[in-house]
Order: C-alpha cells, then structure tokens, then sequence
C-alpha cells in the first residue's frame, strides 16, 4: 500500500453569527449549527478549503503517484482531526462535502467566536470583490459528493472524495475547492441544542488537515 499526500492551500470557516466576516487565520475550522439560549437564535458555520490537484495531476503525469482517474484500487480520503472544545460534544450527526463552483478568498480573521474579520470568504460574500449566488457559499450536489455520519461526535473526518477529484482531474469541472457543512436532516436537532464540531488547522506546527491518496494496487 502507497500513500500521496496532497496539500491543502488555504482554508476558512464562514457563519451566520458575523454574516460578512471569516476565520482564515484561525487554528481551528468550525462546522455545525449552534443554538444560543439566551438569545432564541441560531447560527450556522461551515468550513471552506482548497485543495492543490494541479501538483497531483503534475505528478501523475511524471509517475509519481497512480492515476486515480484510472485506478479503480485507489482511494484519496479527506482528513480533519477532532478538536475538543469548551462546548459540550455533539454526536448522531452527519456531515456533507460538496464541490464548490465560485472562487473566493481566503481572509484573515482568527476569531471564530465572532467571525469579526470582515472582507474576504464570508457567509455572504465569495471575496472582497464579489457575493456568493446563495448566500453560504455556491456549491454543487450531486453523486460525486461524500458524506460522514459521526456517532459520538469525538471522530476524526475521513471521507473519500475520489469522485470529486476525479472531476478536477478530466477537466469535467474547474477546481474551485470544497464546503464541509452539516447535513440539512441534522439541522432539526439543533432546535434547542448546538451540532459544533472543530477540526483542527495548527499552522505554526504542521498541516493536520490533507488530502491522502491510498493506493492498494
């Protein structure tokens, strides 16, 4: 078994609590909805990221790493680690990955308490220049989306998104990254409770989040 990891190139957390702010700079990407008592109110985030398949199809090409488009042995799986937090663990969950269709911007906000860093990815805009068509991020789902169902809530993400970059790789469509949101069936449970789920994103130490193509050929 062979291993190829592909490099993530910038990454965001958007939310309905600062509609026009992100967390690009933050350690931690954030998924999920939460209710807040106090305030009768909810919010929901989701987490943006951008995948490097330009090295990966680099490197099919020279050799490097098995031709996935090709391979029907191999796997390339998502990886975010858990990060446990102040709030209390959510769990009976499902999260959805789904390509997106619109550039957008990184930014530079580091508090997702707030998402106060305005400008950039938000939860209404793409970039400093330009809104997304839905607000919450422009993506696409169809059969090449990937799913996972977290049980207790403390799993890592590992979900296969073969078919998505098998899409980017024949050109059937442009790579304009990925959304990571909770599903909309899950979206009840937060009536009155919070689904919030941190990955963890520690950039002054190593990458824990990348993209791992398992070849078992």
């Amino acid at each position: 078994m062979s291993f190829y990891r592909i490099p993530i190139v910038k990454n965001t957390s958007i939310s309905t609590k600062g509609v026009s702010g992100n967390s690009g700079a933050s350690t931690r990407l954030v998924v999920g909805g939460e209710y807040v008592q106090e305030k009768n109110t909810k919010y929901l985030y989701r987490v943006l990221l951008q995948i490097d398949s330009s090295s990966l199809s680099s490197d099919i090409t020279n050799g490097y790493v098995t031709n996935i488009t090709t391979d029907s042995t191999a796997s390339a799986y998502l990886n975010l680690f858990n990060v446990l937090s102040e709030n209390p663990n959510a769990y009976e969950f499902t999260i959805d990955i789904f390509p997106l269709t619109s550039l957008w911007s990184e930014g530079r906000g580091n508090r997702e308490d707030t998402f106060s860093q305005v400008g950039y990815a938000s939860w209404l805009n793409a970039s400093s220049t330009g809104a997304w068509t839905l607000s919450g991020g422009d993506f696409v789902i169809d059969s090449n989306s990937a799913t996972q169902y977290f049980e207790t809530g403390y799993e890592n993400l590992s979900a296969n998104i073969k078919s998505i970059l098998n899409c980017w790789l024949n050109g059937t469509t442009a790579n304009r990254g990925l959304i990571i949101k909770i599903k909309i069936s899950s979206i009840s449970y937060f009536e009155y409770f919070s689904i919030i789920i941190y990955f963890s994103w520690p950039r002054n130490f190593y990458k824990r989040i990348f993209c791992n193509i398992i070849s078992v050929s």
